[in-house]
């Protein structure tokens, strides 16, 4: 519900690589391009920014933040979050 609220059809919305595959067919059912970031294994799965920075445009709604604790088994760090928050 969360991603119909927040986008409209014709934006993007950035989700996490690997990540669920729902939030990708939610996505394309309502029009909304699926943009997949990349999570670093070699830095337990933290998000890499300068790749999610680099999808951004205009017509970016949102970014769905999911600490990959499952099937990763990780959770960001404090420090890492307010990274992502300062993008």
């Amino acid at each position: 519900m969360a991603i119909g609220v927040l986008c409209s059809a014709g934006q993007n919305i950035l989700l996490p690589r690997p990540g669920f595959c729902l939030y990708n067919t939610i996505a394309a059912s309502r029009s909304i391009e699926a943009r997949l970031y990349n999570l670093v294994a070699e830095r337990n799965w933290e998000a890499d920014i300068e790749h999610m920075e680099s999808l951004i445009d205009d017509n970016t709604a949102a970014i769905l933040i999911n600490n990959p604790s499952n099937p990763c088994g990780s959770n960001f760090s404090k420090s890492h979050l307010r990274a992502i928050l300062a993008v």
